[in-house]
């Protein structure tokens, strides 16, 4: 995608950098004219944990051959279920596309230890949905679907944010999101960013719960915990961060 987005919208890359991918907006431009990306290798996984494991759930993909999981290979010219694997009856192509996946690996892999950062209080985007898809867990499991969430998961996780602006930010807690109906029980909430950390208490019935914390400018952490009566504590699943205007 990068590439062909610094072509269709004619920048100049602000450094030398080595991109992966090449761009298609040749093909996007002038669909009749004939361009070659028959070399092209292709590499997609599917990890959904916190710190990514080599060959997970991986497809190396060039012309019609797949590799899966850096075992199985599958000609989809003749097979296009991927029902037979012919990973020995072509060692050559297994290890042309276990090759480049070692250098893509090794590309992209010294930099597992970074964080992808959500902006607050930036300029073009004031106001933030948090969700706990984007948790890094720290109890449990991520709801990552509604029924996990319907099921009131006792789960919680951080969100790696960056606070582009210091000042007041007004942050509304739910259970669902906005316009379902939810009734929280009498309890406690805590909102920790940082070493800056806010606590309030919560009625019998209330949809959301909404407070306010002053944040310095960088990159941090942000955690929610709540509590109702007996249940155990969980986070929420759903943050609405808004930056004051005052």
């Amino acid at each position: 995608l990068l590439p062909t987005f610094v072509d269709l919208c004619e920048l100049n890359m602000p450094r030398e950098v080595e991109l992966d991918g090449q761009s298609l907006s040749k093909i996007l431009m002038d669909p009749e004219k004939e361009t070659d990306l028959s070399d092209r290798t292709l590499i997609v996984h599917s990890q959904r944990v916190e710190n990514p494991e080599k060959w997970r759930n991986s497809s190396v993909m060039k012309q019609n051959w797949r590799l899966i999981n850096g075992k199985y290979l599958y000609d989809l010219e003749s097979d296009r279920a991927q029902e037979k694997d012919i990973a020995s009856q072509h060692p050559e192509m297994v290890k042309e596309l276990r090759e480049s996946y070692q250098t893509w690996w090794e590309s992209v892999s010294t930099r597992f230890e970074e964080y992808v950062r959500i902006p607050l209080g930036a300029e073009a985007a004031p106001n933030v949905l948090l969700t706990c898809h984007d948790w890094h867990v720290t109890e449990g499991e991520v709801p990552w679907n509604q029924g996990k969430i319907k099921a009131d998961m006792a789960s919680n996780g951080f969100w790696a944010v960056d606070v582009k602006e210091a000042g007041k930010y007004q942050m509304t807690l739910r259970a669902r999101p906005e316009g379902v109906k939810y009734k929280f029980n009498t309890g406690e909430a805590r909102v920790k960013v940082g070493d800056r950390e806010q606590k309030v208490t919560v009625a019998e019935g209330q949809d959301s719960i909404t407070l306010s914390i002053d944040l310095p400018s960088g990159p941090t952490s942000l955690q929610t915990w709540i509590s109702e009566g007996d249940q155990k504590i969980r986070g929420a699943y759903f943050v609405q961060i808004d930056k004051s205007s005052e």
